[in-house]
């Protein structure tokens, strides 16, 4: 029997790009493939896990180790119980609006291949003002949906980003929060990073780099660029669709991220986390405690499903004004979910992250040492600079003083000379 993604390939070894994709895979490569699919099936799962693009990534990302592969399935699916049927609205994640706004996070444009570009800038990000991991998990989420949407239309599964770390500093760094996102983005959107491009790295960034190292995956650390990136990064996407000051042609892109401008339009249905339009007055009026799940979203009948959100509010107030009760018990829901992603299997151990977040202290003091040396330092240079002043001035008079003296010794040189020439001549007249 052939596969639906064979026959095998044959040539000699692909790119990374390529490399684990259709048309792209080796005997055993597509063998894993099969029977990865039989067992989703089996499982019960949604059409969507079944799609050999869906499936190929899950395999890629657990370097096509079956057992692997089906585990991060699973967990997929229960993440994303989490979300099935919620609209995301401002409310849920309004100060991270404002983030998107000032820039921090901004979609433009695509490459050349295709992939959505976004524009990530770090140095306007400050961890301090996120007050809730839930409010983060959401816009995350709703983000990356509403990106690959965009991904998809033009024939893709990943994205590209362009990261300006102009201005960064340890104030714009949590390891918590980069640790959850991480998470997120390798388990549950895996091979959904295409590639990304860093820019101006400070020194400082270094520090913070040996530390998110460790929690990115092989297949993720080969993906970023940092040598020679603005070389590959005009190489990858076209001037036309490039911003000016990163080498391009483009003027900058759009103040509003057209990502989360729907949601500012009044116009626009709130959409869940698989962008399918909602309406709010069917789930209102439903009169079954779960809610319907259309083919293609995630789901699997065998899997507990936890109540959504809307769900839940209208189970609790009968689609009335919620109170903060109902508010705190529906914070608690998601709470479960959060603690669960960051308790999820990370590539490092407990005992190492806590190593990490010693050294990251140990940075922090270090680099508050260091300032202080470099204002001593300038003083120092002040100082010298001073000193050195004051020496060029002495040098320029003992300079002058030495040129008057010799000018003072050739003279009285010369009249001993002549006086010595007229002596000899006195003599020869006397003697002649």
């Amino acid at each position: 029997m052939v596969s639906e993604v064979g026959p095998p390939f044959k040539g000699k070894l692909p790119s990374a790009e390529d490399w684990g994709t259709i048309n792209y895979l080796t005997e055993p490569e597509i063998h894993a493939y099969d029977t990865l699919k039989q067992q989703v099936e089996a499982l019960g799962f949604a059409e969507n896990y079944l799609d050999a693009r869906c499936l190929l990534r899950f395999l890629r990302a657990r370097k096509f180790n079956v057992k692997k592969s089906l585990v991060m399935i699973q967990d997929d699916n229960l993440f994303r119980e989490q979300f099935r049927g919620r609209n995301f609205q401002l409310s849920d994640f309004a100060s991270l609006i404002v983030f998107s706004d000032d820039g921090i996070w901004r979609h433009g444009g695509c490459d050349k291949v295709g992939r959505p570009v976004v524009y990530a800038k770090p140095a306007l990000f400050f961890p301090s003002q996120i007050t809730d991991d839930e409010e983060l998990v959401l816009f995350f989420v709703y983000y990356m949906d509403s990106l690959l949407k965009i991904a998809d239309a033009e024939g893709r599964e990943d994205f590209a980003i362009i990261c300006d770390l102009k201005g960064w500093s340890f104030k714009n760094f949590s390891l918590p929060l980069t640790r959850l996102l991480i998470n997120i983005l390798q388990n549950y959107y895996p091979e959904r990073l295409g590639r990304v491009f860093v820019l101006n790295m400070p020194m400082l960034f270094r520090g913070a780099w040996n530390i998110i190292y460790p929690l990115l995956d092989e297949r993720t650390r080969c993906k970023i660029c940092i040598k020679n990136a603005n070389k590959l990064m005009l190489e990858t996407i076209s001037a036309e669709m490039l911003e000016k000051k990163y080498g391009g042609n483009h003027e900058e892109w759009a103040f509003r991220d057209p990502v989360v401008a729907p949601l500012f339009d009044v116009e626009v249905m709130p959409t869940d986390v698989n962008n399918q339009s909602v309406p709010t007055d069917d789930i209102e009026e439903s009169e079954s405690d779960s809610v319907s799940i259309e083919p293609d979203q995630l789901a699997s009948p065998k899997m507990k499903r936890f109540v959504p959100f809307s769900r839940l509010i209208n189970i609790l107030k009968g689609g009335k004004t919620i109170d903060n009760k109902s508010k705190l018990a529906n914070k608690r829901t998601f709470s479960r979910g959060v603690q669960n992603i960051f308790s999820s299997q990370s590539s490092i151990s407990s005992e190492a992250l806590e190593r990490l977040t010693l050294q990251l202290d140990d940075l922090e003091v270090t680099v508050e040492s260091l300032k202080k040396e470099q204002e001593t330092i300038n003083q120092t240079l002040r100082e010298l600079k001073l000193v050195n002043s004051a020496s060029k001035q002495r040098n320029t008079q003992c300079e002058n003083d030495a040129n008057a003296g010799w000018t003072q010794y050739s003279l009285h040189y010369l009249l001993a000379i002549m006086f010595a020439m007229q002596c000899l001549q006195l003599q020869a007249q006397l003697y002649g």
